[in-house]
């Protein structure tokens, strides 16, 4: 393998180079396959060893996308909570502005600042449950 390709296999990111280390640790076993004569215990002690760890490094590779889809998932659902919320506190503070600035002689008669108080009541409730949760 050329250096120029370990470099592109590198830029995969840490799966690239645990899949190097993987390649190498079964190019040495190859290599001490094909020799003459009885197999050297310490030199496949070592490449064990060094298989080990390249299985050490793919567990670790497979942990941290886990945890990069988890950490994900968790800022995409954070983020979607905070516009609902965000949403939730615009109609509140207009449902609000509504109901300080009621006019009969415009909105008709009580049964329209009925109907206004209960549509504050409902816009305001998860506002105000989440301003309760935060304290």
């Amino acid at each position: 393998m050329s250096g120029l390709d370990v470099v592109g296999v590198l830029q995969v990111g840490f799966s690239g180079f645990a899949f190097l280390l993987s390649g190498y640790s079964f190019r040495l076993l190859q290599l001490e396959g094909r020799r003459d004569g009885a197999p050297r215990r310490p030199l496949l002690t070592a490449i064990q060893r060094y298989a080990n760890y390249t299985l050490a490094m793919a567990l670790l590779v497979a942990a941290s996308r886990f945890a990069e889809s988890a950490l994900t998932s968790w800022n995409n659902r954070q983020a979607s909570e905070t516009l609902r919320l965000s949403n939730d506190a615009d109609t509140c503070r207009d449902s609000l502005t509504m109901l300080a600035m009621f006019d009969k002689r415009i909105y008709g008669d009580y049964a329209a600042l009925s109907e206004l108080t209960r549509n504050t009541s409902s816009s305001c409730t998860t506002i105000l449950k989440a301003l309760g949760d935060s304290h």
